[in-house]
């Protein structure tokens, strides 16, 4: 009889054991999920960025203490607020809109304004996941405020600034509009054509530089100027200046659309002064019609060509800038040195070419 009960004893020992490691395990499992939920709940209240929970009405159910502490509010009254109760610098139809476009997406990052319970604005970046867990949306807000005050006074800073440049710029282009004036009564009192000539070359170089401080004011750019816009203008003017009777000078300007520096442009436009200036004057004596060309264009990188081309009469004699008596062309040789460039001049029968070949910093 002894010899029956055997198996079935066995049977319930080997049941109980089973039964045991399923304890064991269910235990090790409980202990292992408290653990981590213990992790995660000390990460949640210690983080220092706000941690907020809002469920599918937007009504938010959990807070860390980095969130009450940002927005003075205790962990009861905010989980009986809604999302838009906080961040109410959006309308509603705003705020509908961003909601449904964060589940759409699935998550929401960006800055916003949010007040605080006494009533405080504070200026904050939030980054938002739909449906961390089944039916809730998680939200991570820190506050920028600092960081965006700090911006908006570089940006007053900035703009003190740029009105003190505008402010500059117009003076210094009335104070050259102011010599040019002085210079232009004294011609009138002079009979002298020579030195009628030499007074009318130095309002021209006047004007060219004006024209910049000129462009600076109207733009509000201080950094950069439109060059053919300008190189446009400055030739408009040496039109009027020297070209008289009944001549009918054509000019072609090619010149890309680009915004050069303020030192770069002054060069040129000093540059092109004195070379169409002098095509005005000098070239066109025989004929009535001709052509005067400016391009500039980048050969390589940081690496242009000014090319000023007139179809004239042409220098009677082979030029040596070196050695050549002729202010407006020493000076020209002059200014292509400041940028760090080479002036060569063609010149024959058909007309001259003036080619600087300089490097743009």
């Amino acid at each position: 009889m002894r010899e029956e009960h055997i198996p079935y004893e066995e049977e319930i020992k080997t049941k109980e054991a089973h039964k045991k490691r399923e304890r064991e395990q269910r235990l090790l499992f409980q202990d292992e999920l408290a653990e981590s939920e213990n992790k995660y709940r000390s990460l949640f209240d210690n983080s220092t960025s706000a941690i907020l929970i809002f469920n599918l009405d937007s009504e938010y159910v959990e807070a860390n203490k980095a969130a009450c502490d940002l927005l003075g509010y205790s962990h009861y009254e905010i989980t009986h607020l809604k999302v838009k109760n906080i961040f109410n610098s959006f309308s509603h139809k705003e705020f509908e809109l961003l909601y449904q476009d964060f589940l759409t997406k699935g998550n929401a990052k960006g800055e916003a304004s949010i007040t605080t319970k006494s009533g405080d604005k504070k200026f904050v970046d939030y980054s938002s996941i739909a449906f961390f867990i089944p039916g809730h949306h998680l939200s991570i807000i820190n506050d920028v405020t600092h960081k965006i005050l700090h911006q908006e006074k570089i940006k007053e800073s900035l703009k003190e600034k740029e009105i003190l440049l505008r402010e500059i710029n117009h003076r210094v282009k009335n104070n050259l509009q102011l010599i040019t004036s002085l210079i232009n009564l004294q011609m009138n009192s002079l009979d002298d054509k020579k030195s009628h000539g030499i007074l009318t070359d130095v309002q021209s170089r006047l004007k060219s530089m004006s024209l910049i401080h000129e462009f600076m004011y109207e733009s509000g750019n201080f950094a950069s100027i439109k060059c053919k816009e300008y190189i446009e203008r400055l030739v408009q003017y040496l039109r009027r200046a020297y070209l008289t009777g009944t001549k009918k000078i054509q000019t072609i300007i090619t010149i890309d659309d680009h915004n050069y520096g303020m030192e770069l442009v002054t060069y040129l436009g000093l540059i092109i002064n004195e070379v169409v200036s002098n095509s005005f004057k000098h070239a066109f004596r025989k004929k009535n019609t001709g052509t005067i060309s400016i391009d500039l264009r980048s050969v390589e990188k940081n690496y242009f060509l000014l090319t000023i081309k007139d179809d004239g009469d042409g220098f009677p004699n082979k030029i040596d800038i070196n050695y050549i008596s002729s202010m407006g062309i020493q000076l020209t040789n002059t200014l292509a040195r400041q940028l760090n460039g080479k002036l060569e001049i063609q010149s024959s029968e058909s007309g001259t070419t003036s080619l600087i070949h300089f490097v743009k910093n």
